[in-house]
């Protein structure tokens, strides 16, 4: 039975930080080289041999017939075949295994050297999640509630896969994640393979209900300098943007950077603003929408559209369960 391709939500969140209100000032999102992310295990695939068995088999084989080449014409054509057997009996004790210590060699170093570089200098990823209202990402991702959450209309251009490059890059991928690491050989030197390696993540990461977008960096709007990666950033159109939830911690200075931002000749003038804050009976958080710093402050103002909201992520998540 073929796994059915997952049906892309029209609404992506991504969470940052106060400092990142910069985003909303200029549209201007960071794409993450995959060493500069935050768990280890990014790009940590099993790399179980340089060569296939029967790639193997072949070379051993050439390695035989090469040595051999000077000494054949002397040798009886019908003794030819019984000294083939020695000389590859000899092979599988004496030069298999010094083959597999270099392909031992040659993976360590693909795996600890060669792919993170080649990974780090060609691609960056956008981190996405499903879930506006998730406490451990409230908490990890917007600095403690100081930081605001930006909602994605994923039929926005932004999203639509790019022309120039593989059909797996520039288009959204869902993360899987899974308790054991993906097996490849490095023949296998695939695109897909590259995404698949970028979309699988521990288990213990699922909560997240991350969706990944991998653009190649070479197409970033603009790259700055810094050591050991640099920041690159790609444009986000002004209908990429739908709504901005900040959370109940945010600075004045902050707050009032994102309203500009999504005032009247802002950025992101289109968006809603909504306020995000503790539940008042549930280790849950709620959402109403928010015009001035006051609001924050205050449990008036409960709307109807935020309700709505933590309502449909509920929903979601029990849906996820079943």
């Amino acid at each position: 039975m073929l796994d059915r391709a997952p049906i892309i939500p029209e609404l992506l969140y991504k969470y940052l930080p106060s400092d990142r209100v910069s985003v909303l000032e200029n549209g201007l999102m960071r794409f993450t080289q995959p060493g500069d992310l935050n768990d280890p295990f990014e790009l940590r695939a099993v790399f179980k041999s340089v060569y296939s068995e029967q790639e193997l088999a072949r070379l051993i084989d050439r390695t035989v017939i090469n040595e051999l080449q000077a000494i054949l014409p002397s040798i009886p054509k019908q003794h030819r075949p019984q000294l083939m057997a020695v000389a590859r009996e000899r092979a599988a004790v004496e030069i298999r295994p010094q083959y597999e210590e270099g392909m031992t060699q040659v993976l360590q170093l693909f795996n600890n050297l060669i792919l993170p570089q080649a990974a780090n200098t060609a691609v960056g990823v956008l981190s996405l999640t499903e879930d506006p209202l998730s406490l451990l990402m409230w908490a990890h991702y917007a600095q403690s509630h100081q930081g605001f959450v930006i909602q994605l209309n994923t039929k926005s251009a932004f999203f639509a896969p790019q022309a120039a490059v593989h059909e797996d890059f520039g288009k959204l991928h869902q993360v899987k994640y899974s308790k054991r690491r993906l097996e490849f050989d490095i023949s296998a030197s695939e695109a897909s393979n590259a995404i698949d390696m970028l979309c699988t993540k521990p288990s213990e990461w699922a909560y997240e209900r991350e969706w990944r977008l991998v653009r190649p960096l070479s197409s970033c709007n603009k790259r700055m300098s810094r050591p050991p990666f640099d920041i690159c950033l790609y444009q986000l159109p002004p209908d990429a943007v739908d709504a901005v939830f900040v959370g109940d911690r945010i600075s004045r200075a902050s707050w009032d950077s994102i309203a500009a931002a999504l005032g009247p000749a802002g950025y992101f003038s289109t968006a809603s603003l909504f306020g995000v804050r503790m539940h008042e009976s549930e280790f849950s958080l709620d959402t109403f929408p928010v015009t001035k710093f006051e609001d924050l402050q205050t449990d008036e103002n409960r709307s109807v559209e935020g309700k709505q909201l933590v309502a449909q992520v509920e929903a979601a998540r029990a849906a996820e369960r079943k």
